[in-house]
């Protein structure tokens, strides 16, 4: 009986220790487990940015919570950003020629802005960041809202490539306030932006034959489109828009001519933008290569700094553009002096020719409405 008793001691001394051995494993298990979830979720707050206007090298790139990183051979920068807020781009050297370098001779970057939620910081996205309507900003040049904000050297987009460098001019030059009221004074095709709930209302008021065409319309009623709706848009291919999307009149030309009536006693920035529209890039690579000479000339040396990159070199510190100390990335090689933020004042001066500009650019759209023969807004009288 003795025995008996002592054994089962035993047995539950043994299964205690199992039990414990057990607990304490699962512990350390959840513990790894735990420490392998904060990793993984340091890691899925990283965020890539790139800035663009040529890849942008050795800029520094921040959110309004302080969250900065340097951009590397692509432009590309990576950090823990806020994307809720927006985006700057500080300093560094325009990658003129692609090789990946910043090489001597070559512009620093003006400091350029993003909205909100976007990835891509480039001249296109610092005039939306200013208060250009995006809309009406895409509508102008003919491309679609959505590459505003792309990188067109990587989806090779010449066109946006070569629109990103006509705004570089107004950007340095700080005439941004002047081309956002041209911009934003502009009309969509079909008279408004209209939401998609009012453009659903109008549609179903022109249903019932109350839309608001003028009653010779109605009664003429021949091809008449209903331009009071803002929901269908003529272009020059027949096709139209509905439901509130917006069919685009602009093109690379006419928005050309849009700037070019802000610098229109300025000969060298008319010829810059005639070079840009111009140039046979075989890819978007090659646009900034093309007229890097131009650009040079019509970059003003603003409060006294350099315009393009001497060749200074620091590899032990990086760039400290914001005079806040804090941009520490030793894997920066160059030492751009700061470019101030040339957006930063509005423009005083009267703009001449505007008139003119609007006119051209307005009987550019005019012209490619009328081209099919097949809708007119207004009956022949």
């Amino acid at each position: 009986m003795k025995k008996t008793s002592i054994s089962i001691i035993a047995s539950s001394i043994v299964l205690s220790s199992v039990l414990m051995l057990s607990t304490g494993c699962g512990s350390s298990s959840s513990g790894s487990a735990s420490t392998s979830s904060g990793s993984s979720s340091s890691a899925s707050s990283q965020k890539s940015v790139t800035a663009v206007d040529g890849y942008i090298i050795g800029a520094t790139i921040s959110d309004a919570k302080g969250t900065l990183s340097k951009t590397n051979a692509s432009g590309v920068a990576t950090a823990s950003f806020d994307l809720s807020t927006p985006l700057t781009s500080n300093g560094g050297v325009i990658d003129a020629n692609s090789n990946g370098k910043a090489d001597a001779g070559e512009l620093l970057a003006p400091t350029l802005k993003t909205p909100a939620g976007k990835k891509v910081i480039s001249p296109l996205t610092d005039l939306v960041a200013h208060g250009v309507d995006a809309t009406k900003l895409a509508n102008s040049l003919g491309i679609s809202e959505a590459e505003l904000y792309s990188d067109p050297i990587k989806t090779n987009k010449v066109n946006v490539a070569k629109a990103m460098q006509i705004v570089y001019a107004v950007i340095v030059n700080n005439k941004t306030e002047a081309l956002k009221s041209k911009i934003n004074a502009t009309t969509l095709p079909g008279g408004s932006s209209a939401s998609s709930s009012s453009s659903s209302s109008a549609s179903s008021s022109n249903a019932s034959g109350t839309g608001n065409l003028p009653d010779f319309g109605r009664k003429l009623n021949s091809n008449l489109p209903d331009f009071g709706s803002g929901t269908t848009a003529s272009t020059s291919e027949g096709s139209s828009s509905s439901s509130g999307s917006v069919a685009s009149t602009g093109s690379l030309q006419s928005f050309a001519t849009l700037v070019k009536g802000i610098f229109a006693s300025d000969a060298n920035v008319t010829k810059y933008i005639d070079t840009v529209v111009s140039t046979n890039a075989t890819s978007a690579s090659k646009v900034e290569q093309a007229i890097e000479s131009l650009k040079v000339q019509i970059t003003p040396v603003d409060q006294g700094q350099v315009k393009v990159y001497t060749g200074t070199s620091s590899s032990s510190s990086s760039i400290d553009n914001d005079g806040s100390g804090d941009d520490n990335n030793s894997s920066s090689s160059i030492n751009p002096p700061n470019v101030p933020d040339v957006n930063s004042t509005s423009s005083s001066s009267s703009e001449t020719n505007s008139s003119a500009s609007s006119s051209s650019v307005a009987s550019s759209s005019s012209s490619s409405s009328t081209s099919t023969g097949s809708k007119h807004y207004l009956p022949d009288f």
